[in-house]
């Protein structure tokens, strides 16, 4: 054996607990019916569209503004409809959902609706930055935060051979940031990191490293997973075409030119079972959600390894060491 090819494949899917309506607080619910953080309990009495500061009017959850009164009283009949409660009804008893996405959030707890002709945009600057690129009309919203937000995904890092290695539960959104902190968080030394990790969104972490000078991107190959390469990237820019083709690392192509090395759908493929604990776990607190997580995908590795060691395949492991020591130079 002249090297070593460790391969790892990330992805998210959209399962979660109840959760501070702050975007991206990770603070825990004292109880799961609270709609903030204890850090941000004030924010009961602030007005119900997002980033908009006014105070609530009494018996009313949102402010004076005539747009958002109007948008909160749509939002209460359209919730009192009889065909909104079957629907919601039928999401929260599906089981197992299909592509390895959960059901939606049920209607009480967010409402979108469209920004009203001449109203005042409310958002902050910094949102209005992340919003550049848009047109002007025709897709801005309101966002109305009438009851829970939940957390945005979980994210899963799993070995092509099946056995996850990490999780993670990603606030607000699933994030090119966050994906390049759970690497680091994951991988601590040299020895513990893989050659390849796979990311539908690969392409975006790239750009991101170059731009922040960070040194992932020359310690890891990062290709885009083959499906998602194939069938949803344009191509057309550099990171795609060129750093982030999976035909661009010789050591993933097998000896045949038409196959591949590793399986880089590991991510999904794990995710639709995943994805069946839903209705399990969307109501349980941020305790018992963690515990239970971590329960059943320790229980299903255990099986895999049994399953792997009964087939035909040499089953390695990496020391802990690797793992538990710290090389603080690493990413520097």
């Amino acid at each position: 054996l002249s090297e070593k090819v460790h391969a790892l494949v990330t992805d998210g899917l959209t399962i979660g607990h109840p959760c501070c309506n702050v975007r991206h607080c990770d603070r825990p619910l004292l109880s799961n019916r609270d709609h903030y953080c204890s850090d941000h309990a004030y924010r009961e009495q602030i007005c119900a569209v997002e980033y908009c500061e006014q105070p609530v009017e009494s018996d009313f959850k949102t402010c004076s503004d005539l747009n958002h009164r109007a948008l909160e009283a749509h939002y209460k009949n359209r919730n009192k409809a009889m065909f909104q409660l079957k629907a919601r009804m039928h999401r929260a008893q599906v089981a197992h959902p299909n592509d390895a996405s959960a059901a939606e959030a049920p209607l009480d707890e967010t409402e979108h609706a469209e920004l009203p002709k001449g109203a005042q945009d409310v958002r902050n600057k910094a949102d209005m930055e992340k919003d550049q690129g848009k047109p002007e009309t025709g897709n801005r919203k309101l966002h109305l935060l009438f009851g829970r937000r939940r957390t945005h995904n979980e994210q899963i890092m799993v070995r092509p051979c099946g056995i996850i290695i990490q999780r993670a539960t990603f606030f607000g959104s699933e994030t090119v940031t966050q994906v390049v902190d759970m690497i680091k968080k994951t991988f601590k030394t040299r020895n513990s990191q893989p050659e390849t990790i796979f990311y539908d969104n690969n392409c975006g972490v790239y750009k991101h490293l170059e731009a922040t000078g960070d040194p992932i991107n020359r310690q890891i190959g990062l290709p885009v997973d083959v499906f998602h390469w194939e069938c949803k990237h344009k191509k057309s820019n550099i990171e795609c075409s060129y750093h982030c083709n999976p035909h661009a690392f010789p050591e993933l192509i097998a000896e045949d030119g038409r196959s591949w090395v590793f399986n880089s759908s590991a991510a999904e493929q794990t995710n639709v079972w995943l994805g069946g604990y839903h209705a399990i776990i969307r109501e349980m607190n941020v305790v018992l959600y963690n515990f239970f997580l971590d329960e059943i995908i320790m229980r299903r590795n255990e099986k895999m390894i049994k399953k792997l060691e009964q087939g035909d395949v040499l089953v390695g492991t990496i020391p802990n060491a690797h793992f538990t020591d710290v090389d603080e130079d690493l990413y520097k």
